[in-house]
């Protein structure tokens, strides 16, 4: 209690002051002297039985299943066993989640795990035994490439450009030859093509 406050109380113990009062003001200094004021014991109490009614999740070693207090320790969208979650026929269990791959790492022949499903890459075709790329075909669960087209490549002599696989018979240094390949035009060889593209299936690509 500090000094002007036991002062007050001293004066009015002394001055004849009714009882009542005088306790009143006693308990307020006491009271002040704690930092509490009346009624805060009860409501920390009560703070108190609602901490020690909060459920705690019991999950120890499980994956999926109920958790005790109403919730579930995890997504299984197949059968949980023992906490375990077991997914049907060869799926595999991404994460709670039944997918038929987890990563590339579990698919074959090319294939990429795209939103849970072996798939060939954007762009290319799928094939029993691997993915086909642009301008490939899929014959007896092979990728073929396309027939060798019957054109003439870049810088051979022309007359127009109807033989030149470009389309584009031009002139250089007074004679007439065969343009480079545009991306997607036929080609025979890397050098047919424009500069950053390349002879793949015998198309110009990047």
């Amino acid at each position: 209690m500090d000094k002007t406050r036991f002062d007050a109380v001293t004066r009015l113990l002394a001055g004849g002051v009714p009882r009542r009062v005088a306790l009143s003001a006693l308990i307020g200094a006491v009271l002040h002297l704690s930092g509490r004021i009346p009624g805060e014991h009860r409501v920390e109490a009560r703070r108190k039985r609602k901490r020690k009614k909060r459920c705690k999740p019991q999950c120890a070693g499980k994956a999926c299943g109920k958790d005790s207090c109403g919730g579930t320790c995890g997504r299984c969208d197949g059968s949980c066993v023992a906490g375990v979650c077991v997914c049907p026929g060869a799926l595999r269990n991404c994460h709670g989640a039944c997918r038929q791959c987890c990563s590339d790492a579990h698919c074959e022949n090319g294939r990429s795990c795209l939103q849970g499903v072996c798939a060939c890459p954007p762009g290319q075709a799928p094939c029993p035994n691997e993915c086909c790329g642009p301008f490939q075909e899929c014959e007896i669960g092979m990728c073929r490439e396309p027939a060798r087209p019957e054109c003439d490549g870049f810088s051979s002599p022309c007359t127009s450009g109807a033989t030149c696989c470009s389309g584009a018979c031009v002139e250089l240094l007074g004679l007439m030859y065969c343009d480079r390949s545009e991306v997607g035009e036929p080609c025979l060889v890397d050098s047919d093509c424009i500069e950053g593209a390349s002879c793949i299936s015998f198309h110009c690509l990047t």
